[in-house]
């Protein structure tokens, strides 16, 4: 059903587009109740109230097939063309559980940033907060000339929403974000300044004396954030950019079609 969801608490399907939700004339529910219900707030209720329809036959729907969304639902207020507020079903973010692989490969690249740091002579701090307490990036590395780095190691497809979120509170305390990852499928890539190293173990990156980049963002510039630039608005203002003028990084798009695979990881600040 488009716009339709399974109560799990009443064990029936909710229609969304109808304004009794397809509840029969003889149910005793009261629909203005349950509506209200529908509305609260996930962290107020058991999440596993509003499921999706597809996922409660049994099959998987096109936002779970993406693995970024959970079978779970909410319920919101949509203004549709006609000016009308209408009832919209939308999928929960997944909730996820570091596993250990990448737990240990995220301290291994933690370690790698602050070592190499270390043998650059250049100042790092690692998992400390910002004075403003918004951001708390896994390696801070403070450069020449007033250019921060906000490091993150990200091993697994964290939600779209995510990394604009995360990137924007490490822009909001001075510091330009590096997302570090080993899969250029991830959502982090072009949504933020991003480092493609090759899918390795913990152990490799644990030993390794520099690490070539696959791809991702090596040149810091500034550029006019207009509807009509090639990057992304960093508020997330993508038809009309927000007029600012961020320092971002530009695209290396040779390395991601194969070239510039020898440039070791963070060698290229030391220029």
């Amino acid at each position: 059903m488009a716009n339709g969801v399974w109560h799990s608490g009443l064990d029936r399907l909710l229609e969304l587009d109808k304004e009794d939700l397809g509840l029969p004339q003889s149910c005793e529910i009261s629909v203005p109740d349950l509506i209200a219900e529908l509305l609260q707030p996930a962290a107020t209720r058991r999440r596993d109230l509003l499921v999706c329809v597809e996922s409660h036959l049994g099959r998987k729907c096109k936002a779970e097939l993406s693995g970024v969304k959970s079978p779970h639902m909410y319920v919101r207020r949509h203004c549709g063309p006609d000016g009308d507020l209408r009832l919209r079903a939308a999928h929960l973010p997944t909730a996820h559980e570091m596993t250990t692989e990448e737990s240990d490969r995220h301290k291994a690249m933690k370690d790698f940033i602050n070592r190499t740091c270390e043998s650059a002579g250049l100042e790092r701090m690692v998992e400390r907060s910002t004075k403003n307490r918004s951001s708390r990036p896994d390696v801070t590395i403070i450069g020449n000339g007033g250019l921060s780095l906000g490091c993150e190691a990200q091993f697994y497809n964290a939600s779209p929403s995510t990394v604009l979120r995360r990137s924007r509170a490490h822009s909001d305390s001075g510091l330009v974000p590096a997302w570090i990852t080993h899969n250029d499928t991830f959502h982090l890539v072009d949504r933020a300044p991003w480092m493609l190293i090759r899918d390795t173990t913990w152990r490799d990156i644990s030993n390794a004396a520099d690490l070539p980049l696959a791809g991702g963002y090596r040149v810091l510039a500034d550029w006019h954030c207009t509807a009509a630039a090639e990057r992304p608005c960093p508020t997330g203002k993508s038809k009309t950019g927000c007029g600012r003028l961020p320092r971002a990084t530009n695209a290396d798009r040779e390395s991601r079609t194969g070239k510039g695979r020898r440039t070791p990881l963070l060698r290229q600040r030391r220029r």
